[in-house]
């Protein structure tokens, strides 16, 4: 009788033991498995990053270009309606100057091809918070919100032009050709004024387009550096 309660227990014992070590299989099985769950997402989620990170590189690359392109543009009708100011003042403005300078001013190119569709799919799918580092969250924030200064500006400036600007000298002025057939525009004090008006909100686009160039170069050192 002793035997065999020994033997049960033997049995019994060994048969837990077993249980035992299957359950810790089990369990090591199932956090193995979880891990590398939680590595697939994270790898996932970091190679998604990755993607993002590059797409808007190269978003900001075409912006760079842009915003180069018309800061050059603007920075040339500055220069223009300076150099009419002065010679107005000096009474030697000539007809060909502010021919040339009227058309190039009226062919004002605005930023619509802005690249922010990386931005917008971010915003509209994951949000921000697929891009890990805070400051580069803020970074990108910061960036396109620097489109509403370009966008105030482009505004303020094309009602100028098209309800001032344009009506005044249309009068005297065939586009097609830059030629002024009226030369009495020349002693008129609304062409200084209005040239006048028109460089100072060329220097406020300058100022626009300067800081969204800044923010764009930086923000694109941030990115690679991610």
């Amino acid at each position: 009788m002793n035997k065999f309660r020994l033997k049960l227990s033997s049995n019994l014992k060994a048969l837990l033991l077993n249980k035992a070590v299957d359950l810790l299989i089990v369990v090591v099985g199932v956090t193995i498995a979880f891990q590398l769950s939680n590595l697939k997402q994270k790898s996932d989620q970091k190679s998604l990053e990755h993607f993002y990170l590059e797409s808007l590189v190269g978003d900001i690359d075409k912006d760079i270009k842009s915003i180069n392109h018309i800061l050059n543009e603007l920075r040339s009708d500055s220069t223009l309606a300076n150099i009419c100011l002065s010679r107005h003042t000096l009474g030697t403005l000539s007809l060909d100057t502010l021919g040339y300078t009227l058309v190039s001013i009226l062919s004002f190119e605005t930023f619509n091809y802005r690249n922010d569709n990386t931005y917008t799919t971010l915003m509209n799918s994951h949000g921000l918070s697929i891009i890990s580092n805070k400051d580069t969250r803020n970074m990108i924030s910061e960036y396109y919100k620097s489109y509403k200064s370009i966008d105030r500006f482009e505004y303020v400036y094309t009602e100028f032009l098209l309800n001032d600007f344009h009506p005044y000298f249309t009068p005297f002025i065939d586009y097609a050709t830059g030629k002024i057939g009226n030369p009495a525009i020349l002693k008129d004090a609304q062409t200084n004024n209005s040239l006048l008006i028109a460089g100072a909100q060329l220097n406020d686009g300058i100022e626009a387009y300067k800081n969204a160039l800044a923010k764009a170069s930086e923000f694109r050192r941030i990115l690679v550096e991610e």
